[in-house]
């Protein structure tokens, strides 16, 4: 099911299946080391073209794992691994991978890995670039029911107050036999207009650009895909008149969009000392994320090094949608 037509705000099984888990090496109380979840990355493609034409149905393309670029710097030791779930429902594939096959993006919260997808049959989609919602906050619908309709509306705004969901890990059960990721909705409370403080884990901060979103997040939900919808969309249709037979009449039709806004980067926190003392502070959810534009992972997936490397693939690397 495509990203921009759902019938209300509600996830899909295609949305939940874009999903992904990024784990590092864990030393158990059972003594074993194995991998266990600490963020969450989701799969985009680049479509291709055949003979100049997107034909539906036919797209072939480039898959990456996207996710916030701070949970490649702060991933410690080799190696990091993709984990997805196996198509059969029973299981999951761990796929290793390493820091340095990572692409970062300069300024932004984004990191990318090309996805060669493995032998074995994993359940996942892709959200393609088609879907994103570009750098002036307006979605355009491609290859989708509504592009048309779009197009002459001049695209769908983002505003304030419309509806988001997040996609991430639930780092306090993240699934035992298989990926069970979760949903968090909330709204857009502000507008990307400047660089935004944010504290990373170790203390450090940097300045980033994004959405700010009521939505309450945490330390799993970065890098977790971001859903957008409008309510306000509408267009005029032209139908019979049954009171004047061979005549016809205007009426307003609503319809609503989806589409992908971009990705968890940062969450905020509310210090508070505890009662009497000076010497311990909790910290409290302030409810309120950061959401790194669509257009950022755009931007780095058009990087002329990530274009040339995806050019020199051979066929076999590329996947059908």
């Amino acid at each position: 099911m495509p990203w921009d037509h759902l019938a209300a705000m509600k996830i899909h099984e295609s949305q939940i299946a874009s999903v992904a888990f990024l784990c590092t090496d864990h030393q158990g109380d059972d003594g074993p080391v194995h991998p266990q979840p600490r963020a969450t990355g989701f799969f985009v493609s680049v479509l291709e073209p055949r003979d100049g034409v997107l034909r539906v149905g036919e797209e072939v393309g480039m898959g990456y794992v996207a996710t916030a670029r701070h949970n490649i710097e702060e991933a410690g030791a080799d190696p990091l691994y993709i984990r997805v779930n196996r198509s059969s429902g029973d299981g999951y594939e761990d796929i290793p991978t390493s820091r340095e096959d990572w692409y970062s993006h300069d300024t932004a919260d984004v990191a990318l890995l090309a996805f060669v997808r493995p032998e074995v049959d994993l359940r996942m989609s892709f959200v393609p670039t088609t879907q994103f919602v570009d750098a002036e906050h307006r979605f355009w619908g491609r290859r989708s029911p509504w592009e048309q309709v779009l197009g002459q509306l001049g695209g769908a705004p983002v505003e304030v107050g419309h509806e988001v969901a997040f996609l991430g890990l639930f780092a306090q059960h993240a699934g035992q036999a298989r990926n069970l990721p979760i949903a968090r909705f909330g709204h857009i409370s502000r507008m990307p207009a400047e660089p935004i403080l944010v504290r990373r884990q170790g203390g450090y901060t940097e300045r980033i650009g994004g959405y700010l979103a009521e939505c309450r997040s945490w330390g799993g939900h970065s890098g977790s895909p971001v859903l957008w919808t409008s309510p306000d969309a509408s267009t005029a249709v032209e139908v019979p008149n049954l009171r004047k037979p061979g005549e016809t009449m205007t009426i307003v039709r609503p319809f609503t969009v989806f589409g992908f806004l971009g990705l968890v980067s940062a969450h905020y926190d509310i210090a508070k000392k505890a009662a009497g003392r000076e010497d311990i502070v909790t910290e409290i959810n302030a409810g309120v994320a950061v959401v790194t534009p669509a257009e950022a992972i755009l931007e780095l997936l058009m990087r002329e090094d990530v274009v040339k490397d995806r050019e020199r693939r051979p066929e076999s690397d590329k996947i059908r949608m």
